[in-house]
Formats: structure tokens, sequence, C-alpha cells
């Protein structure tokens, strides 16, 4: 037996990167959080907006993950490793 499970992400394409969404995230503010500021960011490179989310302190109670690879940024739930919330190529 096989079992597969599906995540759908819109895409939003900005000068230096790609953001790309989950349609169902909303769950807490601390996701809206880094999306706003990966937003009011776009017109940057994705090392400086590695380097402000780094430097971002968060204002959100709730927590979350972020992993930085070579490749992309991506924002997990606290908990949750295998599907990001949303994520930046």
């Amino acid at each position: 037996m096989k079992i597969t499970c599906e995540k759908q992400y819109t895409e939003q394409k900005f000068k230096h990167f790609t953001l790309y969404q989950n349609l169902s995230f909303s769950s807490t503010n601390v996701f809206w959080e880094y999306y706003n500021l990966v937003k009011n960011n776009s017109a940057v490179t994705k090392e400086e907006l590695t380097e402000i989310i780094k430097s971002r302190k968060k204002v959100a109670k709730s927590r979350l993950r972020i992993s930085y690879g070579e490749q992309r940024i991506e924002f997990f739930k606290e908990n949750k490793y295998i599907f990001p919330e949303f994520y930046i190529i």
C-alpha cells in the first residue's frame, strides 16, 4: 500500500526571489509577521533578505522554525518538519 500526501503552494515572483505560500496558511500570527516582512522587502536580494530575517526579533508569542538552505528559506510550524507553511527560492 502506498500513501501519498500533496500540498499546493501559490507562487509570487519578485525581482530576486520567488515566494511560495500555502493556500491555507492562516494558522498563527508569527507566519503573517514573517510573510509581511518578506513582502515588504521584496526588492532586496535573497542574501540581504536572509540577513533581515535572521536579525528579526519576532513580536508574536507563537514559535516557528526557519530552515536556511543554499537554495531556499523555509518557514515551518514548530513541530512540523515535512511541509513548510511558506518558503523562498
